[in-house]
């Protein structure tokens, strides 16, 4: 199942919701992006668990050790 992440709350307009989805990686500096695509990967992965197809990003924050990301699992028809 692919799970496809949106910022806009009208994409799961009508979507049941599953509940929050956090993920934190710790690769950052040189390793940046590799953090964040393996951010993503965890946000996905979590979302699937919970038989979700669509994440709504809530909030992501990037510091000096860490990214995180927060959202919403939606199943969506």
């Amino acid at each position: 199942m692919s799970v496809k992440i949106v910022r806009e709350q009208a994409a799961v307009a009508g979507c049941q919701n599953l509940g929050q989805i956090r993920a934190t990686s710790l690769m950052t500096g040189v390793l940046a992006s590799q953090g964040y695509d393996s951010l993503l990967a965890q946000l996905k992965s979590k979302t699937a668990e919970v038989s979700g197809t669509h994440l709504l990003l809530i909030d992501f924050s990037s510091g000096w050790s860490s990214h995180n990301a927060v959202g919403d699992a939606y199943r969506c028809s």
